[in-house]
């Protein structure tokens, strides 16, 4: 089952509609969306690398992420984006335990499946 998700990561945490480039936006919004591209594309990297069977790693790299869009929420002068972001954060840390005692990756698959609609009308896309 882990396979099957990492598979699916693979192909949907890249593409975040609206994170490229956005226009005509006041405050920091297109560079927090610039930067959390960054960030989706460095932890899909990050994906590639991991053993499928390994747990751990897996839950590592999902608080990890959550640390990073917790940083960039912060970072958000932009409620809603802010607001996404946190959200966001949230769901992939309570998603490490579930994948690191169980290899439950439901919290992941939906993760995988909402995130790149989430991010892009956050960030105008």
């Amino acid at each position: 089952m882990l396979r099957g998700v990492l598979a699916a990561v693979l192909v949907t945490v890249a593409a975040v509609p609206g994170c490229s480039v956005v226009d005509g936006v006041l405050g920091n919004r297109s560079e927090v969306c610039e930067e959390t591209q960054t960030a989706i594309d460095g932890f899909e990297a990050q994906l590639k690398t991991l053993p499928p069977n390994d747990n751990a790693a897996w839950a590592k790299a999902a608080t990890d992420f959550a640390g990073t869009l917790d940083g960039l929420a912060k970072k958000s002068d932009d409620e809603e984006l802010s607001g996404v972001l946190g959200a966001l954060a949230t769901s992939w840390r309570e998603a490490g335990p579930a994948v690191a005692e169980k290899g439950d990756v439901a919290q992941v698959s939906a993760l995988v499946r909402d995130q790149p609609e989430k991010l892009g009308a956050a960030c105008g896309g």
